[in-house]
């Protein structure tokens, strides 16, 4: 369902809001300010190890991770149909993940700039935390090998 869902958006937080039982939506499209988890907030890891804790702002956390596929390679736009100025943005993305023999990796991009939001009047929507008139380059690279059955180093 994932894969289906990520064509339609690239906003991970918000693909979640809708399969995630007990997940509340943000309050804003452009950053996860007021998004919890069963009314708490959510602590946001890779691989164990934690992207966002009650000691730093994790309201972005979600929304800065972009979900992997086997092989992609994407590019989209967003703009305002009811003011055009200074509203237009664009994402690029590519990544791949696979295995050779005993040896896997994934490797994942994403560069993205989103454009002033504005509501259905035209007017500026003001955000706390948000990522309008934002750049962002994401950049992600694992590997691993197995040496045996018992022994994975990544």
């Amino acid at each position: 369902m994932l894969k289906q869902d990520i064509l339609v958006s690239s906003e991970l937080q918000n693909i979640l809001a809708f399969r995630v039982p007990g997940m509340a939506p943000s309050s804003g499209t452009s950053s996860n300010s007021g998004q919890t988890l069963r009314g708490r907030k959510a602590l946001i890891m890779i691989d164990g190890v934690p992207q966002s804790t009650p000691l730093r702002n994790g309201q972005l956390g979600i929304r800065s991770i972009d979900a992997r596929t086997r092989v992609q390679l994407g590019a989209s736009s967003k703009f305002s149909a009811v003011k055009f100025e200074d509203t237009p943005g664009y994402r690029f993305d590519a990544s791949i993940d696979g295995a050779v023999d005993k040896f896997s990796y994934v490797l994942s991009g994403a560069i993205e700039e989103t454009g002033l939001q504005r509501d259905s009047e035209g007017d500026v929507i003001g955000l706390k935390y948000g990522l309008s008139e934002s750049k962002s380059k994401n950049l992600f690279t694992k590997l691993g090998d197995a040496f045996d059955e018992e022994k994975y180093l990544q």
